[in-house]
């Protein structure tokens, strides 16, 4: 799928107040796709019961061995915030990490 449709798949699946944004340089496959459609299901439950008022209790899901969300700057106040993002969620890289190494990082 084209990387600009599937950021707007997404966004369109966020509340309005909070903005995806992409850090990696490379397209995001299908299987890529629904995983974060999933992981988003979860955040917009976590959203409806607690908004701004706290983080997720899973800051950063894994996607694949290559990319995970962050969703820890979604609640940070704006004056803490960087005014050109807004609150925000990542997709960032996993800096190219075995498959070992992810495991060991996050504890899986």
């Amino acid at each position: 799928m084209d990387k600009e449709k599937i950021l707007k798949e997404i966004q369109n699946r966020l509340p309005d107040d909070i903005r995806i944004i992409n850090q990696t340089p490379f397209e995001l496959t299908e299987d890529e796709f629904l995983v974060i459609l999933s992981w988003l299901k979860y955040f917009n439950w976590h959203y409806q019961l607690h908004k701004k008022s706290g983080s997720p209790e899973i800051q950063s899901p894994i996607i694949s061995k290559r990319i995970r969300l962050d969703f820890y700057f979604y609640w940070i106040s704006e004056n803490i915030q960087n005014k050109d993002t807004g609150f925000s969620i990542y997709i960032v890289s996993n800096y190219k990490k075995t498959l070992k190494e992810i495991i060991n990082t996050y504890k899986l």
